[in-house]
């Protein structure tokens, strides 16, 4: 593809289908036309030059048969990812250190394994699989390529049914680096928000998932994306971690929470969502003791000080309650208070 126009897509379509009509019964391969290729198969090195088309035969999971892929070159920025990849791209950013492993790697080696790509209902090659080797050759090609941009090598096929790309999305992903609770109740929010009317157990069905903790997934799946971006991967915020996080942090203000963040500071990660509950605990017990220390004052309409409670330097528990200008009557008022709180 050119790098200074936009590929027609259409176009690109009818060409592949094409190229591939004589061994294709309407975009799937028949069984004898080539042995099934069930393994992985890695592509040459993207520096490398090809001398011939190379194809692979891609067993549909769901559907069944063959459908015969080529290995396409594609603008990284070109390609959107697929609504069944579970993969968060929110946490994609050039400082998470599997980002920045991958991108080490990708420098040092190239793309040694392709994505998959196929053609959505707007004729938009889209993204089945590979979405972080996009994110990082996007990154590199804004960087330390921009002058020579780096495409990103996929099998390809138009017809790619949805089932399959359902199925194919996740199980590469699980083979890879499993998705983490996080990201996988952001899919069942995101299946939730596309049909309201889908329940638990429908959910559930579709994701192979026990429909006991669909809830604990959504709930989860609220959970702000920078809190999650303090655990160094994903996959170590755990369901309970990550519950846990969730209910700590309910009961922060919005400027509490920020201010947590703050004290945290930018580019700090935790190795887990354990470690990271264990300083949001400790945020909030320091807070607690800085509030407690503080006098409280009570002032009257006209803005005149009528009381202030104290808390002891030393004994813990005990207060010093200072009442200024206060008659008899008022007195009897705030004994009778008193007597009711400590029940005598």
């Amino acid at each position: 593809m050119s790098n200074n126009k936009k590929p027609n897509m259409r176009a690109f379509r009818s060409l592949v289908l094409a190229k591939t009509s004589n061994a294709e019964d309407n975009g799937h391969a028949t069984r004898a036309s080539a042995r099934p290729l069930t393994g992985t198969l890695h592509a040459p090195s993207m520096s490398e030059p090809r001398k011939e088309r190379q194809v692979y035969y891609l067993k549909l999971p769901v559907s069944g048969g063959l459908l015969k892929c080529e290995l396409v070159e594609f603008d990284p920025d070109e390609l959107v990812v697929s609504p069944y990849n579970q993969r968060s791209q929110e946490l994609l950013d050039d400082s998470n250190p599997k980002v920045l492993e991958l991108r080490a790697k990708m420098l040092s080696e190239g793309q040694n394994v392709p994505a998959l790509v196929r053609l959505n209902r707007d004729d938009q090659p889209e993204l089945i699989y590979g979405s972080r080797r996009r994110f990082v050759l996007s990154s590199i090609n804004k960087k330390e390529r921009k002058t020579d941009p780096i495409k990103l090598t996929a099998w390809f096929h138009a017809k790619v049914p949805d089932v399959d790309a359902r199925r194919l999305s996740h199980s590469e992903n699980d083979d890879r680096e499993a998705i983490s609770p996080w990201e996988r109740g952001q899919y069942f929010l995101r299946l939730k928000q596309k049909n309201p009317e889908l329940t638990g157990e429908a959910i559930a069905a579709l994701a192979g998932e026990d429909p006991k903790l669909i809830s604990k997934y959504l709930q989860l799946a609220t959970l702000p994306t920078a809190v999650v971006k303090l655990v160094a991967s994903p996959v170590k915020l755990t369901l309970g971690s990550g519950l846990d996080i969730h209910k700590a942090l309910r009961k922060f203000t919005h400027t509490q929470r920020e201010e947590m963040m703050a004290s945290i500071g930018q580019g700090v990660y935790f190795e887990s969502g354990a470690e990271l509950l264990r300083v949001i605990k400790g945020f909030v017990a320091k807070k607690a003791a800085v509030t407690t220390k503080k006098k409280i004052e009570f002032k009257d309409c006209l803005g005149k000080k009528r009381a202030v409670i104290g808390v002891h330097r030393s004994n813990k528990g005990q207060y010093k309650v200072d009442l200024y200008g206060f008659d008899d009557e008022q007195m009897g008022e705030i004994k009778k208070a008193i007597k009711k709180i400590v029940g005598s």
